[in-house]
């Protein structure tokens, strides 16, 4: 079961910190990731839960990533 179906992403000014997690919710890896970086590893996986923070230019981070239904949390940002 070591298939990623969840990721989650800390934004910060210049990286990405991404942890990924298998169906039964195992961490499969940890990584500090570029922006641009982010992008294109998030683009190659195939459709899946990604959790990021979701204020300002993180939506269009979303967009590059290949989110295809952006999700608002009910705080609004």
């Amino acid at each position: 079961m070591n298939q990623i179906a969840t990721v989650s992403a800390d934004l910060a000014k210049a990286v990405i910190v991404a942890c990924s997690a298998d169906a039964g919710r195992r961490l499969l890896f940890f990584k500090q990731l570029s922006f641009r970086g982010f992008s294109q590893w998030a683009a190659a996986l195939p459709p899946r839960t990604l959790g990021m923070e979701a204020c300002g230019p993180d939506h269009q981070l979303g967009a590059s990533a290949g989110c295809a239904r952006p999700h608002r949390a009910a705080d609004g940002c």
